[in-house]
């Protein structure tokens, strides 16, 4: 049954950029459950799971691909280009 899985996971193939999701669903669904009425916050909890099932499918995912491939990096910007950066004076 471990090789089933070993083979579904190393099929898969996760843009990183996906990756910066995982912690920004919870954001997501914080936000669903705080904002609006009171009389639909029974309905929106039950949305608000949505968001924290997929982050966990997510993180699951990501952790199959790191301990099939490596590390993953993410890089937000390009430090090299911040040296270069003009200043008018």
């Amino acid at each position: 049954m471990g090789r089933i899985a070993f083979h579904v996971v190393k099929r898969v193939q996760i843009s990183m950029s996906f990756v910066i999701l995982i912690p920004l669903l919870p954001l997501l669904a914080t936000a669903i459950v705080l904002l609006g009425r009171s009389r639909s916050q029974d309905r929106r909890a039950k949305i608000g799971v949505l968001p924290i099932v997929a982050a966990f499918l997510g993180a699951i995912a990501t952790l199959g691909v790191v301990a099939t491939h490596g590390p993953i990096a993410v890089r937000f910007y390009d430090p090299a280009a911040a040296g270069s950066f003009p200043v008018p004076l």
